[in-house]
C-alpha cells in the first residue's frame, strides 16, 4: 500500500475519526485534508505531518509505529478505502474541525458547514472565513 495513503489512513482516518459510528466521519475527516492542499500545504502528507494540526500526532517520534498500531484498528481498512478513494463533499469545503465540546479561539463567530456526531467542520482560508462553496 502506499505510504501516504497508511499514513492518511491511520492518523486522519483511524485516530481522528475511528470511533465515530456515522459512516461520513472518516471520510469527512478525510475531504478536509484534501481540502487543505494548495491553500497552506502542497501535498496530503505535509498538510497531516504539520505541526499541531492532529491531535493524535503531537509528540508521536515513530510515525511508522503509528501507522502499524492503527493499522491494526478495525475500521483501518475502511479509512484505507476512503483515503485513496476520490472523495466526498460531506463538509462543503471544510479546512479544519473540532470536537463539538471544544471552543477553539480559530472558531470563534463562525458558523460551521455541517456538524457530524462529535465533530464541527468550518471552512477557512489563512486569512479567516472562506465565502461559502459553490
Amino acid at each position: 500500500m502506499d505510504p501516504d495513503i497508511e499514513l492518511l489512513a491511520a492518523a486522519v482516518g483511524v485516530a481522528e475519526a475511528g470511533g465515530e459510528s456515522d459512516p461520513r466521519a472518516i471520510p469527512a475527516v478525510l475531504e478536509l485534508m484534501r481540502n487543505r492542499v494548495g491553500t497552506r500545504w502542497p501535498d496530503l502528507a505535509s498538510a497531516v505531518l504539520a505541526p499541531k494540526q492532529f491531535s493524535c500526532l503531537n509528540g508521536v517520534a515513530d510515525l511508522d509505529g503509528f501507522v502499524q498500531t492503527q493499522g491494526r484498528h478495525p475500521r483501518f481498512l475502511e479509512a484505507s478505502i476512503a483515503a485513496a478513494g476520490p472523495g466526498t463533499d460531506y463538509t462543503r469545503g471544510a479546512t479544519h474541525y473540532c470536537r463539538v465540546d471544544c471552543n477553539p479561539s480559530w472558531a470563534e463567530g463562525l458558523e460551521p458547514t455541517v456538524e457530524i456526531e462529535r465533530h464541527m467542520f468550518y471552512r477557512l482560508s489563512n486569512n479567516g472565513p472562506l465565502p461559502p462553496p459553490p
